[in-house]
């Protein structure tokens, strides 16, 4: 399979994963439950880096967005209960969120 062709396809299947754009991670990246559910900042940087233009992806945008998709893959199937404090939100969503992906907005 030619270069392009696999950059096209983790591509799309980056963006078929997520469902938050960059205004989006801005806000949410402000928002003090974002630090409660992954161990550093890596992931939600990582999603803003990989919200700028295709034509801007390097290899390290491509490696990247394969842990993304591989995380959330696996992510979007656990089913939580144990909500955070008073919120509506569990964990797994604050991570999942943190990757990308608002497990809320379908």
């Amino acid at each position: 399979m030619r270069k392009e062709k696999v950059k096209d396809i983790i591509y799309k299947e980056y963006q078929r994963q997520i469902n938050m754009d960059f205004s989006d991670l801005i806000k949410w990246k402000n928002n003090p439950l974002s630090k409660l559910a992954s161990e550093s900042r890596k992931p939600i940087n990582l999603a803003l880096r990989l919200s700028t233009h295709k034509s801007k992806w390097t290899t390290r945008h491509y490696r990247g967005a394969l842990k993304a998709i591989s995380y959330l893959k696996r992510a979007k199937k656990i089913k939580s209960k144990n909500h955070v404090g008073k919120t509506r939100l569990t964990y797994n969503d604050i991570a999942l969120r943190n990757w990308g992906y608002d497990s809320k907005r379908r």
